[in-house]
């Protein structure tokens, strides 16, 4: 199966364009991203995406967190978003979980069961939350019992690690 997709930079407006290995400094930028801006980000490219009919967004930790928040933009085109371990809350900001009850469109969250800092509470709130129509099936809080660093650590076998999570994006579409 193949789709199309773009990537945005998150931190091409702090960190500059290029390529970053794994001793990145990523925090400050993370730090200094507004999802305000991270918003204006995904509708230039949902207008980019001229032959896409629909378009969903898909991000991880961060990532997920902002494509959480899209969920309330009302974008063209956007068909749903998808979350793989974003976080929910963050201080001072106006974060996921707030957003939650403005969701235009399905959201789908996949969470580490052992995660420290997404709980278990924090996913049932924003899980109850959301809109029922933007509920997806099946559930969105699909957990497993691993850590989100664990999966950042890990460079299992991609075919066999997270194929239900997997499953559970390529049915959402």
């Amino acid at each position: 199966m193949c789709f199309p997709f773009d990537a945005i930079d998150h931190f091409g407006r702090t960190a500059g364009l290029g390529p970053r290995d794994e001793d990145f400094e990523y925090m400050p930028h993370v730090q200094q991203s507004r999802p305000e801006q991270v918003a204006r980000d995904v509708a230039a490219a949902a207008i980019a995406a001229l032959d896409a009919e629909r378009v969903i967004t898909v991000g991880f930790c961060f990532g997920g967190a902002q494509s959480f928040m899209q969920a309330a933009e009302g974008h063209d085109r956007l068909a749903g978003v998808v979350g793989f371990y974003g976080s929910l809350k963050c201080e001072g900001q106006r974060w996921a979980l707030d957003r939650a009850p403005e969701a235009k469109v399905p959201v789908l969250g996949l969470f580490a069961g052992d995660d420290q800092n997404i709980t278990a509470d924090q996913v049932a709130a924003f899980d109850a939350a959301l809109p029922v129509s933007t509920r997806s099936s099946p559930t969105r809080a699909h957990r497993t019992r691993s850590s989100i660093a664990a999966k950042r650590r890990t460079r299992a076998n991609p075919r066999t690690r997270g194929s239900a999570s997997w499953d559970s994006c390529l049915s959402f579409r």
